[in-house]
């Protein structure tokens, strides 16, 4: 078993000391009688006070419990508002830090980390926010091997604005000890191993800031905006324009009304005016009609007269003709008849 000098006893309060005692115990396991598990709260301590690997630590009982340890938020947190416009918020002591409805935020944790080779954490959203709605977006694996700080994606599911303030507890994490390599510890009773070992890869190490990490997920210019307030302007574009054509259809219905009534109102008039000149017409018809058959009744009447006229006259003239001849004939009857014996 390495002794563990008595100087890191306490843990370290600088980023310089926490370096000093990483670099010594980066790849070199200070307790190899640990072994690899989930790490006691004992365990944690002691680790984080060899090897540095977090800075500042607190081991009060209100931040390290039996498994975990809890870990605040300080420094940059970013988002993006409903118009796409990008907000920066430095959070320092006695700032804060509001998270918009349906939104996602980008928040920094407050120590710097500095995992040795044989050392991952896991993480989990403080149950508080759970509970208010709030959703930890982020893989909770972090590899052996990472030093620099923490950022994580927040996403506010509900219509609530909560508010984080600088030292506010955001989430708890667990360290596992992985299984050991002969590298690590110094004794012939670790077995040979035929597998290769793969460090933390450097250029990850070269990401510092919120900013290196979004950059490198979205480019320089791009957002990371919640889908939510997207859809729910889409909606409402849909919910104006739907309301504009039914505005235009009321307008053009209201045009085909007028139209129609216009229509309407030519065609009574022409109607009127068709029913008039047909009633003219057909008045002017039956005077026609009534005139030539009064002329008619009349001709005919003064015809009878005429004929009856004419008959009269002809017998006049066949008595003129006719009386004198069959006064003749008679007159030859009488001298032709024999005398009575």
């Amino acid at each position: 078993m390495i002794p563990v000098l008595e100087e890191y006893a306490r843990f370290a309060k600088t980023d310089a000391e926490a370096t000093r005692r990483y670099l010594t115990y980066k790849s070199l396991d200070p307790f190899p009688a640990i072994p690899p598990a989930l790490l006691n709260s004992a365990d944690i301590s002691d680790y984080v006070s060899a090897t540095g690997m977090i800075c500042p630590f607190d081991d009060g009982a209100e931040t390290l419990k039996s498994a975990s340890y809890r870990v605040r938020i300080l420094g940059e947190c970013i988002c993006w508002d409903d118009s796409g416009a990008k907000r920066t918020v430095d959070l320092a002591e006695g700032g804060e830090f509001k998270l918009p409805p349906n939104s996602i935020s980008f928040v920094s944790l407050e120590p710097v980390f500095r995992l040795p080779d044989y050392v991952a954490i896991r993480f989990n959203l403080d149950i508080s926010h759970v509970y208010k709605g709030l959703l930890l977006g982020t893989g909770p694996l972090v590899d052996p091997g990472f030093v620099g700080r923490l950022f994580i994606p927040l996403h506010n599911l509900t219509a609530n604005e909560y508010t984080l303030r600088a030292y506010d507890s955001i989430i708890w994490m667990e360290f596992t000890k992985l299984s050991p390599i002969s590298k690590w510890v110094q004794s012939e009773a670790v077995r040979i191993q035929a597998g290769r070992f793969r460090e933390f890869p450097a250029r990850k190490l070269q990401r510092k800031t919120i900013g290196d990490y979004l950059e490198r997920a979205v480019g320089r210019e791009g957002s990371v905006r919640s889908s939510i307030p997207v859809a729910f302007e889409r909606v409402q574009e849909s919910a104006r324009l739907a309301a504009e054509s039914s505005k235009r259809a009321v307008t053009s219905a209201s045009a085909a009304a007028s139209k129609v009534d216009s229509i309407q109102k030519r065609v009574t008039i022409g109607a009127s005016i068709s029913a008039i000149f047909i009633i003219a017409t057909l008045f002017a018809i039956f005077i026609q009609v009534f005139s030539l058959v009064s002329d008619t009744q009349q001709y005919t009447r003064s015809s009878a007269t005429e004929v009856q006229k004419l008959e009269k006259r002809v017998e006049e003239l066949e008595k003129k003709i006719y009386g004198p001849a069959n006064a003749v004939n008679g007159l030859e009857a009488s001298t032709a008849s024999p005398t009575p014996k």
